[in-house]
């Protein structure tokens, strides 16, 4: 599927229908968030009971599963992310073939960030699960990342999280897109994991 987001940059999203899909039929739909994944879009996921978030499962529970392409901006993983993702979502629900009280949120490090992100910032989602999330970008900025033996500095400063400058440089920005800084504003239900042997997020 293409889409625009409120940028109005071109985007794509990978779009699973639900096995013995019926027109006409509303479906709930799950929405596994991370960066680009429209690329797979031809990839077969092999059904397997130990795979967490597997779309061929999902598939055959009865589920839509929306992939959406992100794109982010410089000091916004955050923002850019709820930009991309619910524009995605609201292309989807204007072809009435999911039921709009019914859309699930899922995903995992850096998509359990933006899954645990995106429901301070929108209600558009019955529920999310976020794997090993990094919910707070303050705390974690000084934290180990001990699978390499590296700071977490460079995750945020020039890794993943594009924050370009540490935190006191820019504290508006890291705020921005920290989602323990909205939790007040968060109503989803959420479920939050994470292993303590995990080497990344413990």
């Amino acid at each position: 599927m293409e889409y625009h987001n409120k940028k109005g940059e071109r985007l794509q999203g990978a779009l699973y229908y639900p096995a013995g899909y019926e027109p006409g039929r509303q479906y709930p739909m799950i929405v596994y968030v991370y960066e680009r994944l429209s690329a797979g879009v031809h990839n077969y996921v092999v059904p397997s009971e130990r795979s967490a978030y597997n779309t061929s499962v999902f598939n055959a529970e009865g589920y839509f599963v929306l992939q959406p392409d992100i794109v982010f901006r410089p000091r916004d993983p955050g923002v850019s992310t709820v930009d991309c993702v619910v524009s995605a979502v609201q292309k989807v629900l204007e072809s009435g073939m999911v039921d709009p009280k019914r859309v699930g949120l899922v995903g995992h490090s850096w998509g359990g960030y933006e899954a645990s992100f995106i429901p301070t910032q929108t209600k558009i989602f019955a529920a999310a699960v976020a794997g090993a999330p990094l919910t707070n970008f303050l705390s974690f900025f000084g934290a180990i990342h001990w699978t390499p033996g590296m700071p977490e500095t460079q995750h945020f400063e020039t890794g993943q999280a594009r924050m370009d400058v540490p935190y006191w440089v820019d504290m508006d920005a890291y705020v921005r897109n920290s989602p323990v800084m909205f939790i007040q504003q968060l109503n989803t239900p959420m479920l939050v994991y994470f292993g303590d042997k995990d080497g990344t997020v413990d």
